[in-house]
């Protein structure tokens, strides 16, 4: 196998070790600042799809 197909035949598998892992674990969530950029991070399922109908309803009048 050459150098690149063995690279990416490795990219699919990943192997975290036991203290790889309690250290993801213990890492502090990340807190998102409220700002004016529209994210639907917040938003439930439901309304992350009426939007993403939205918005392409809106591409499509154009």
């Amino acid at each position: 196998m050459t150098g690149d197909r063995q690279a990416k035949a490795n990219i699919s598998s990943f192997t975290l070790d036991e203290e790889a892992a309690k250290k993801i674990i213990s890492t502090p969530r990340t807190i998102l600042n409220e700002t004016d950029v529209f994210n639907d991070m917040r938003h439930s399922k439901s309304e992350r799809i009426a939007n993403a109908k939205r918005i392409l309803d809106s591409r499509k009048e154009k």
